[in-house]
């Protein structure tokens, strides 16, 4: 009953915000071309840590989930939203991937996704020592949410397809796991967020995929063992790696099993 209290709160404000966020972003000219070199907005970050802020203190007032337990967890998403905004306004494309931007870093100029990138692992770590105690289970913890966030930023290229990926791993986890109230508001967001990105209508941007990463990397640091923690950071490694070399747009266009779940609710 809570998890579905917090759910319908976090569509709810989305439902209600989500045209005067679009508009905004449109009228301040935060847009950027989508991979058919429209012009839509892009940046949700923010919408969705104020869906979030919301129906967790909505659930404070009713007594169904506690909003000081929550604090780590919204610090995370706004450090995280806060840095993708950065790069969503003011990123170039210079530099790409992380051996891109810490070349320049290297060179004397930091680039905004550079800056993300560490500042991004800082507050991980920052968040993970709130989580265990262990050096070993703080930097596992660290890992899980930097790789998560970044993964699901490397996956928003094409309509639906990091909230598609969102969901799997939230599905997952609350399947074999359950508990994590907190991706709750996150998953009623992104649902009603999802006609405007299905259709090709705005992006995620980096500031929402690295909210949907971080939160679903912190959920798996609390509620996975020691041994799965690693294995899932050791497969989220292996895919950025891969990312550095490989196109994952066509490696899912060149398997028809991979290129029909992409193209699955997309109207494009």
């Amino acid at each position: 009953m809570e998890a579905a209290i917090l759910f319908v709160l976090g569509g709810l404000f989305t439902l209600l915000v989500r045209s005067l966020w679009l508009g905004m972003l449109k009228n301040c000219g935060l847009v950027a071309l989508n991979y058919q070199q429209k012009e839509i907005p892009v940046s949700s970050g923010p919408l969705f840590l104020g869906s979030t802020t919301f129906a967790l203190w909505l659930g404070e007032l009713v007594g169904i989930s506690s909003l000081s337990d929550r604090f780590s967890f919204l610090f995370l998403l706004a450090a995280l939203v806060l840095l993708g905004f950065i790069d969503d306004c003011l990123g170039g494309k210079d530099a790409k991937g992380f051996r891109g931007h810490f070349r320049s870093l290297f060179r004397g100029q930091l680039t905004t996704g550079g800056m993300k990138a560490i500042a991004g692992g800082f507050f991980s770590l920052v968040v993970a020592t709130t989580l265990a105690e262990e050096p070993a289970r703080i930097l596992l913890a660290a890992l899980l949410i930097a790789f998560s966030a970044n993964t699901l930023n490397l996956l928003d290229l094409r309509p639906g397809r990091a909230l598609k990926s969102f969901w799997l791993g939230s599905i997952l986890l609350l399947w074999t796991r359950g508990g994590n109230l907190p991706l709750y508001p996150l998953l009623g967001a992104s649902v009603i967020w999802a006609p405007a990105d299905f259709k090709g209508r705005a992006m995620l941007g980096d500031s929402g995929a690295n909210c949907l990463g971080a939160a679903l990397g912190y959920s798996l640091a609390v509620s996975l063992s020691l041994p799965w923690q690693l294995a899932v950071v050791l497969f989220l490694l292996l895919l950025n790696l891969i990312s550095e070399k490989y196109s994952f747009s066509a490696i899912i266009e060149g398997n028809p099993f991979l290129r029909f779940l992409d193209r699955l609710g997309r109207s494009q």
